[in-house]
């Protein structure tokens, strides 16, 4: 479906520490012509026990991952 529709953006939650055999992970972003449009986002505190830590990352095209920055250095709450 993504394929047939050029303006389709897919947002893949990647979780590939947590993978029950015999299966294989493989990223959205890894298929045919997928690259360019596919946002990617992992958290650590599922797979390392880290709960309550919320780190994590994001990977895509530049221009969304520059838009992601924007959005949360607006919106991450800084406890004092």
């Amino acid at each position: 479906m993504v394929a047939k529709h050029s303006r389709f953006l897919v947002l893949s939650d990647e979780n590939e520490h947590i993978i029950y055999g015999p299966t294989t992970d493989t990223s959205f972003a890894s298929l045919q012509g997928m690259w360019d449009r596919t946002v990617s986002v992992n958290g650590f505190f599922k797979a390392f026990a880290m709960t309550g830590w919320r780190l994590g990352y994001i990977a895509g095209p530049k221009h969304f991952v520059g838009a992601c920055g924007k959005i949360q250095s607006q919106t991450a709450v800084t406890r004092r």
